[in-house]
């Protein structure tokens, strides 16, 4: 899931290598013996960036007279044309990118990240299969495949070219347990990258939160490396194999040994988005406390920094779930709590309609869309993190004390 500015570049000049070593190869059969080819998965443990946080899967194909290639089906460039927009579309184009074995290791080695190598056993005729499609890919100009995180990603990629070239399917003998795609994520994410979790939640609704079967695990990077450690090839024939003969850490004496890591404590906790939203809810209690006394300044205020948050994110849900095609992103109950609607009322009260401005907004308009939340959240089962429920609880307070406090 790595990417790089200068990997379409990179790319052009690996391949134009990788073309002038195979018809070397062919032009004198005792340089590169065919049946001298090796293939492997490799696995790259998750880093601290965000698209490094779930791991990355590749394919190794090498040989004893020298080629050690590693193809890498999670390259894309920012520099393509209106990167972002497409991104938050859900319209992101993958391509694949050739690398050398000593390349990779060095790279993943700086970044602190283990490579973990499984050896396939696999015969000359099938590594050759698998070589010849992945050289066909990288060497088409501008090849590239719609990049979709739950289902087509750079770990489900290798597995639909393993099962091409063996001319069956893979079995996975160990048994996964009934998961949600929502609570893998949460796995892989949790605890260490609360904020990140949170904010795939805040996106990602309730088509997320239905129990998925043992070939979903398959798009974690991860998840597929303890798979393949009980994976066997199902063949045409009926015969089955196990696939991986040897496991590998490639750097493993080039890392520092890590101590065992130490909590946080109290830092961690006290940044979580569950603080923030009780901090949120004890502000909102002696808000509402101090305007039923006839001081409403800090309500006043709360209400509208409130409102802003809420009608800039709700801009981001609301366009996602509205015009992007990224999975479950439809199905999110949470356009009821973040809603741009604070944006209408801020108009209507610039024009001094009766029905415009904080007050009644708060009051009316944000206590019925907060009911109308809990409601769906209920109907649809969507897993929402406890932060969000404990903010719906402050808007309802909110609302009922504006709505008595407008009656006095």
């Amino acid at each position: 899931m790595r990417h790089s500015i200068f990997m379409k570049v990179l790319r052009h000049i690996v391949v134009l290598l990788l073309i002038a070593c195979t018809v070397s190869a062919r032009a004198a059969q005792d340089t590169l013996r065919l049946d001298s080819l090796r293939a492997s998965l490799l696995t790259v443990t998750p880093g601290n960036d965000s698209y490094s946080l779930y791991g990355h899967t590749a394919l190794r194909v090498s040989s004893p007279q020298g080629l050690d290639m590693v193809f890498n089906y999670g390259a894309f460039s920012p520099e393509t044309e209106n990167f972002l927009w497409k991104f938050s579309l859900g319209q992101t184009d993958y391509t694949l990118i050739v690398e050398r074995m000593s390349d990779v290791l060095m790279w993943y080695t700086m970044e602190g990240r283990y490579v973990i190598e499984q050896q396939l056993d696999m015969r000359p005729d099938e590594v050759r299969r698998l070589f010849d499609a992945m050289r066909r890919q990288a060497a088409t100009p501008g090849w590239t495949y719609r990049y979709t995180f739950l289902t087509d990603n750079c770990a489900t990629r290798p597995v639909a070219l393993l099962e091409e070239a063996l001319g069956g399917t893979l079995r996975w003998r160990e048994k996964t347990p009934s998961v949600t795609f929502r609570e893998l994520i949460h796995q892989h994410v949790l605890p260490r990258h609360a904020w990140s979790s949170f904010g795939q939640d805040l996106l990602l609704g309730a088509a997320l939160d239905t129990l998925v079967d043992q070939r979903a695990h398959v798009a974690f990077p991860m998840e597929l490396l303890r798979m393949m450690g009980s994976a066997e090839a199902l063949m045409a024939d009926g015969s089955t194999r196990p696939l991986v003969v040897r496991t590998d850490t490639l750097n493993a004496g080039m890392l520092p040994t890590e101590d065992s890591p130490v909590a946080d404590g109290w830092s961690e906790v006290l940044t979580s988005p569950l603080a923030l939203a009780l901090s949120f809810l004890l502000m909102v209690v002696v808000a509402s406390w101090l305007q039923l006394r006839r001081r409403p300044r800090f309500a006043t205020v709360l209400d509208s920094l409130w409102m802003v948050a809420q009608a800039l994110v709700g801009l981001v849900v609301w366009f996602e779930f509205f015009f992007s095609a990224l999975p479950a992103v439809d199905s999110n109950c949470l356009i009821l709590l973040f809603t741009p609607l604070p944006f209408v009322w801020w108009l209507a009260g610039m024009l001094r309609r009766p029905w415009g401005g904080r007050s009644f907004y708060v009051a009316f308009v944000q206590p019925l869309t907060t009911l109308f939340y809990v409601v769906a959240f209920l109907a649809l089962g969507q897993a929402v993190p406890l932060a969000l429920n404990v903010l719906a609880l402050s808007l309802l307070i909110r609302g009922a004390t504006e709505m008595r406090y407008r009656k006095k």
